[in-house]
């Protein structure tokens, strides 16, 4: 089971509870919506387009009058989003990442071209220092013997 299945999973039963049951403020629960092809599995990259956000009518430029992004379009920026209803977005840093020209997520390259050797801070073996020093006890070693250490 993917973290997809498990979260539509629940929110399918709880959006059911609460058609059922009702309960306190019912209305977010019952209006969410959950346009996936599959409901029960929504699709990566259906959820990344959802996060990233699309005009629910042409998005205006206040100032020049100017069309920023036509009616169904993914948006580029999160300056596109409006408080007036004309916009949706699952989460507004997300916008930009899915935009009319596809999904810039994949647009990444970890290419070291000018050899500056920027990596990731942490420890390469997937332990840190404070989880090193906790294991050097006498007690940890001789309770945790046979358990390997997993690196990332």
């Amino acid at each position: 089971m993917n973290d997809g299945e498990i979260l539509a999973g629940i929110f399918l039963r709880l959006r059911k509870m609460y058609a059922e049951e009702g309960g306190a403020n019912p209305e977010p629960v019952l209006n969410m919506t959950w346009n996936y092809s599959t409901p029960e599995n929504p699709a990566p990259e259906e959820v990344a387009m959802e996060s990233n956000g699309k005009a629910l009518a042409d998005v205006i430029d206040p100032a020049t009058g100017t069309v920023l992004a036509k009616k169904g379009d993914q948006l580029s920026t999160f300056a596109h989003l409006r408080d007036d209803g004309t916009t949706s977005s699952g989460c507004w840093i997300f916008a930009g990442s899915w935009t009319p020209k596809g999904n810039q997520m994949a647009n990444r390259d970890n290419a070291d071209r000018r050899a500056l050797a920027i990596r990731w801070a942490g420890h390469g073996r997937g332990r840190s220092t404070a989880a090193s020093s906790i294991t050097a006890h006498p007690l940890i070693r001789r309770a945790t013997r046979g358990i390997r250490s997993v690196s990332f």
